[in-house]
């Protein structure tokens, strides 16, 4: 697999499953719903994925309260870890400038703590080898300064 993630802009009715049974035959997890909520693929993330989100989402004291207990309690770590995931994935989809609601399944504390987190460093953060999924890309709507920043890496590559 040549890059970690990719980012698909699939619009509606154009092939949207087909696409990410192609992606995940290449060893992607595809992701993204219209609700920004991620289904558990099973995928584990590699070495440095889990500490790096969670320190961003939770703050370093309760990433490192997670992380020492993780023999004890996988389940709580695991958890930890999906709803960060979902809340970074919300916070892409805002600043792709999707359609997002207001109700969300998503835990706004740490949807808030991950909006924070500076455009440049976002990106550093996607776990695992992920498709990304989104079904429009409204230039006008998306956030100019991530916009920017991604640009300036050109990762993840969009297709």
């Amino acid at each position: 697999m040549p890059v970690p993630q990719l980012i698909v802009v699939s619009p509606r009715g154009s092939g949207t499953p087909l696409l990410a049974r192609i992606t995940t035959a290449l060893g992607y997890t595809p992701y993204g719903t219209l609700s920004g909520t991620q289904p558990d693929s099973g995928e584990r993330p590699g070495p440095g994925e889990v500490s790096r989100l969670l320190r961003a989402a939770y703050g370093q004291d309760e990433a490192g309260r997670l992380l020492r207990r993780q023999h004890e309690n996988r389940e709580e770590l695991e958890a930890a870890f999906h709803k960060a995931v979902t809340a970074l994935w919300r916070v892409w989809w805002t600043r792709l400038g999707q359609p997002v609601t207001a109700a969300s399944p998503v835990d706004p504390v740490l949807e808030d703590r991950l909006t924070r987190i500076p455009d440049s460093d976002l990106p550093r953060l996607l776990p695992g080898s992920g498709c990304w999924y989104v079904n429009s890309l409204d230039l006008e709507r998306a956030d100019a300064g991530f916009l920017r920043a991604w640009h300036a890496t050109a990762r993840p590559p969009i297709v």
